[in-house]
């Protein structure tokens, strides 16, 4: 079936009867797209109608059939929400002919008031209108228990793009004006804003292993010095791909990621050497160069391609120093199977790195071991996760974004990681039914930090028992 879908997502046609948008990629290459919403509840007067009262239904999952090249679940993956909702997809490469229906499976103890299949008539870009599938509950089972929150949550009307714990415990982040502590004694934040004439608007804030505070806008960089931010010169800008250290081992070294966006890089300063880390793709395009700087106690470094003999980069402050600068090659490298761009690397106390990337993956560097975590048994998100954190009992935190923003906690098995275990957590528990997650972060005490950008909003949660 594998191979019947991509064939047909490859050769096929550019006409198609069904589509939600039919853009041109070049002068005779086009792709198209269909989507629809889809609702089900429990119609419990089987009248077909959404009436008040009637609860939606969770976990009832959907497939897109292609009827007219007669191929099965050719959409996207789909199952309702809390909210008893899903959204029905397929991605058309070549813009093929074609025809869809929409099957859906019941939960466990409901039966179809109306068609199990909806088949989609007509032409045009998809639909806004929801396609609907009344359920009823069967004679016998059990209303479903009400959902019971697992978090305590408080908000906080400040909007953290990138949450940073400090070696005294402190919360820092990165909003979009500048910085900002959170003052546990008061309860509030205290922000520490750029000049308002400066027009910065801050990406990441990082601390060295002393306490000194970094704060990065767009190609810049910023020191924390009685209070208030001391910025390299505007003409002195860095690479858009510049990065601090995301941690240091004293065992293994410090760690680079982004670099480039799917890749990452280890230097190991007893033997002043680098090794790169990438998806096979990368095997034979590391034209790389890295310069590694020390500021305080903290590592920089700017990764560029292809720099030829260019000069290196200029050091942003005064007692800054250049450490290393290396040009990598084939030797350098090695594949680990990195899929998407690196949104975060953290270092457990055992000394494994955790990436969020395409899913979330672990790797130990002494063994090369990767082992991929995948929480689709609770996760039906196609989406990446945003951000990943480890708490102070070493138990691996992660935060999604789709059509509701989830927090994940995983148990993992040493002996079988397949079995690893998730909890989930989702907007029901507390913090805000918000996509615009950007960061995570789980401070001294347990408490979960979860900031939402430009939604000016950050939220402080803690586990119920």
């Amino acid at each position: 079936m594998e191979m019947n879908k991509t064939l047909w997502l490859i050769i096929l046609s550019c006409s198609i009867s069904i589509i939600s948008s039919c853009t041109a990629v070049a002068t005779e290459v086009a792709d198209c797209a269909w989507s629809a919403p889809l609702l089900t509840w429990n119609d419990t007067n089987e009248n077909g109608v959404w009436d008040d009262g009637e609860q939606p239904i969770e976990g009832v999952r959907f497939e897109v059939n292609d009827v007219l090249n007669n191929y099965e679940n050719v959409g996207a993956q789909a199952v309702s929400d809390w909210e008893g909702k899903a959204q029905a997809s397929v991605w058309l490469a070549g813009c093929p002919s074609a025809k869809f229906e929409v099957l859906a499976f019941s939960p466990e103890g409901y039966s179809f008031v109306s068609d199990q299949v909806v088949e989609i008539k007509g032409s045009g870009y998809g639909s806004d209108d929801p396609i609907l599938f009344p359920l009823n509950r069967k004679g016998g089972y059990a209303t479903p228990t009400v959902y019971a929150p697992k978090l305590q949550c408080i908000t906080f009307p400040i909007g953290a793009e990138d949450l940073k714990i400090a070696p005294d415990g402190s919360v820092w982040a990165a909003t979009a004006q500048g910085g900002a502590i959170y003052k546990d004694d008061l309860g509030e934040w205290q922000t520490i804003p750029f000049d308002p004439d400066s027009r910065l608007l801050a990406d990441d804030i990082d601390i060295g292993i002393e306490g000194d505070v970094w704060i990065r806008p767009w190609n810049r960089i910023g020191l924390l010095q009685n209070g208030h931010w001391e910025m390299n010169s505007s003409k002195d800008t860095f690479p858009a791909n510049m990065v601090s250290s995301i941690n240091y081992l004293d065992d293994e070294g410090l760690w680079f990621a982004p670099a480039p966006p799917d890749m990452f890089a280890q230097f190991d300063p007893s033997k002043s050497s680098w090794s790169l880390y990438g998806p096979q793709s990368r095997a034979t395009d590391v034209n790389l160069r890295v310069t590694l700087m020390q500021g305080l106690s903290t590592w920089f470094a700017v990764f560029e391609y292809h720099p030829g003999d260019a000069p290196l980069p200029e050091v942003p402050f005064p007692g800054w120093s250049i450490q290393n600068s290396h040009k990598f090659t084939d030797e350098d490298f090695k594949v680990v199977p990195v899929q998407g761009w690196i949104k975060d690397i953290e270092i457990d106390a055992t000394g494994k790195l955790w990436i969020a990337s395409g899913g979330i993956s672990s790797f130990l560097p002494s063994t090369a071991e990767w082992t991929n975590f995948e929480p689709n048994s609770i996760l039906d998100y196609s989406t990446p996760p945003e951000d990943i954190a480890v708490g102070p009992d070493n138990a691996i935190w992660s935060i999604y974004s789709d059509v509701h923003p989830r927090l994940l906690r995983l148990e993992p098995n040493e002996i079988n990681p397949s079995e690893s275990e998730w909890i989930a957590f989702d907007p029901r528990d507390g913090f805000p039914d918000d996509t615009g997650v950007t960061s995570l972060a789980i401070d001294w005490q347990g408490n979960i930090w979860i900031g939402f950008g430009l939604s000016e909003v950050t939220v402080r949660c803690k586990t119920l028992n």
